[in-house]
């Protein structure tokens, strides 16, 4: 049998803990009353199947005049006259984001965010929210690419789902390419973690070539706003997701000479900064192009 004492103290605790249930709530009410009108839904794109496409541009660049087969040449926006010899590149996997996810933010008016939020500090547990859920549209699907071959189309698959209003598309480069007998070719590279591998060499123009590898285990991901990228109708239920990238300029704006001290401290850490600086281009200057049927 519990003691006067300790009664008491319960007593107090469950009125402080109501006090402060009530203070919050008051708080919330009078933050709740200016909160703005809710906003108006964003433009989307209505679908119900996704096709993803990796197109691949091989204009800008030439045949390696020396090297293994499928070598080509480029030349960056710095000047740098580039031969890649191998390379790869893992696309993971690419979705439509509805308008109820990220970045849509209407699919709760700002009064229920607050309530959201409201019940987390009284409950001490977090929205279940819309964007914490893989999207039925999602294709996770590692495809892994033979710059060195690469050219023209590449299906990397096609999903169907319940229809819906789509406001984004997210593409996602990360590792994870299974074994097969393309990455049996590269014994020294963890290719289940690699998402960018280079061989080759560069040079200025009229001096001597400085061979080069770089290899990236880096994440990068490409997040496109719809209709803005949308060629047809916005009710075309069939979608083509398009990601265009040219080889060309994957080394633009890339600084190739801090490569050339291959032996000094510094060498891994330029090395890192220009896979990271490749993956980047083959990334964010790609072009997304959104058909419908």
């Amino acid at each position: 049998m519990s003691s006067p004492r300790l009664s008491r103290a319960r007593v107090a605790l469950l009125a402080f803990a109501s006090l402060c249930a009530v203070g919050l709530a008051a708080a919330w009410l009078s933050a709740w009353r200016r909160l703005p009108a809710k906003a108006e839904s964003p433009p989307g794109l209505t679908a119900a199947s996704a096709r993803y496409v990796l197109r691949w541009d091989r204009s800008g660049t030439a045949p390696a005049p020396a090297g293994p087969p499928g070598a080509f040449m480029v030349t960056s926006n710095l000047g740098y006259e580039v031969r890649v010899d191998r390379g790869f590149v893992v696309d993971t996997s690419a979705s439509l984001v509805d308008c109820l996810g990220p970045g849509g933010d209407v699919w709760r008016s700002a009064g229920e965010r607050a309530a959201s939020r409201l019940a987390t500090a009284l409950l001490g547990v977090a929205h279940a929210g819309h964007s914490q859920a893989v999207d039925p549209s999602s294709l996770a699907r590692a495809t892994l690419t033979d710059l060195t071959a690469a050219d023209g189309d590449i299906v990397a698959g096609e999903t169907r789902f319940p229809e819906a209003r789509y406001c984004h598309v997210h593409l996602v480069i990360a590792g994870g390419a299974g074994p097969s007998p393309y990455t049996a070719t590269f014994p020294n590279v963890d290719t289940t973690r690699a998402t960018l591998y280079v061989r080759g060499s560069w040079r200025r123009a009229g001096g001597e070539p400085h061979p080069f590898e770089l290899h990236s285990t880096s994440v990068d991901a490409l997040l496109v706003a719809l209709p803005a990228v949308v060629e047809g109708s916005l009710s075309g239920r069939a979608a083509v997701v398009v990601l265009e990238r040219r080889l060309a300029t994957m080394f633009d704006d890339v600084a190739l000479d801090a490569l050339d001290a291959l032996h000094t401290p510094a060498a891994p850490a330029a090395a890192s900064a220009a896979a990271k600086a490749v993956l980047r281009n083959l990334d964010h200057r790609a072009r997304v192009r959104v058909t419908t049927q």
